[in-house]
Order: structure tokens, then sequence, then C-alpha cells
């Protein structure tokens, strides 16, 4: 290898090195200014937030379907939660609302029937009402519900068939009051 050749070679390998350390720099900017400043003696600190999120989720059973057999015998069925994650100041609350005002349907005739939670609240109306409510912190929670037809109404049907009605369970995460 020639003089002229050596030297051209040793500045091109100048020339990438000095590319190379300059990216360096781009990529790693202020890391590298502190490294220095403490390589200097100085003194530095800092915070960082450390953060694990956990998302909201639960699990949810309700009857699939309440047959009532007889009237004046309840027929039962179970709301629970389970597997509750929630915000501690959030409640996981389940409603229940009619489609027919508790009524149970078969064309243009209708039963009324009742359905409360066991030995307390008996709904009514068309609004969706509060079947259970779990609070944040709390992983599970069920209702027992039970679905009655009063004595005296199967007399008045007018109809053979089904008497049905629909219900809707919703369940929503609330600001805990």
């Amino acid at each position: 290898m020639t003089k002229k050749m050596t030297k051209t070679v040793l500045i091109t390998v100048a020339a990438v090195v000095l590319l190379a350390a300059m990216a360096l720099a781009i990529v790693f900017g202020t890391g590298m200014a502190k490294a220095a400043t403490l390589q200097k003696g100085g003194e530095e600190s800092g915070n960082i937030t450390v953060t694990y999120t956990v998302a909201e989720s639960w699990k949810v059973s309700i009857p699939e379907n309440v047959k009532i057999n007889k009237a004046g015998t309840a027929e039962s069925g179970t709301v629970s939660v389970s597997d509750a994650i929630i915000g501690n100041d959030k409640d996981l609350v389940v409603k229940i609302q009619s489609a027919n005002g508790y009524t149970l349907q078969n064309g243009d005739d209708s039963l009324t029937y009742t359905v409360k939670i066991k030995d307390s609240t008996t709904f009514s109306g068309s609004d969706a009402q509060e079947v259970l409510k779990v609070e944040g912190g709390t992983k599970t929670g069920s209702a027992e519900l039970e679905f009655n037809l009063e004595d005296g109404v199967a007399q008045n049907a007018m109809y053979s068939g089904d008497y049905t009605d629909q219900l809707t369970f919703t369940v929503s995460v609330e600001k805990h009051v």
C-alpha cells in the first residue's frame, strides 16, 4: 500500500468513526451529557413514576330461563357476580327491566307476575331497577330472585300456551355513593 492510499484509508476510517460518534450522540443525547456530568463529580437526582394498570373485569351470571310451574309457588333464579375487579370508588351494579311491566303476554291476553329479591324488594313498572350491587374491593355477590304468579291469576287466562315476558339485565360500573 502506498503512503497516499494509507492516508486516504485512515481519513475514511476516521470519518466513519466520527459519523458513528455523532449518531450515538444524537440517539443518546442527554444520557451522554448526564454521564459526563456525573463523571465530573456533579450530583443529580430525578424521579420516575412506575405504573401497572389493571383493567376492570367481572363475570355476571343470570338465569337462562325461568318457568313458573304453578301459581302461588315461587320459582327461583340467582344473579351472581364473581371475579369483580373495579375501582375502589366504584360499584358494579346489575339492574333488571321487564319488557311488559312484569306481565306475561300471550297474544292480547296478559297475566301479572312478580319478581322479587328473596325476602326483600319486589320489582314493578317498566324502569330498570337494581338487583345487585358489588362495591369496589369486593370480588363476589349474589341475589336470589323469586318469580311468582299469584294464586287466582292463572284462572283468568284466556288462551292455552305460553305466556312470556322478556327480562333485560344490564351491568354497569357506577361511582360509589
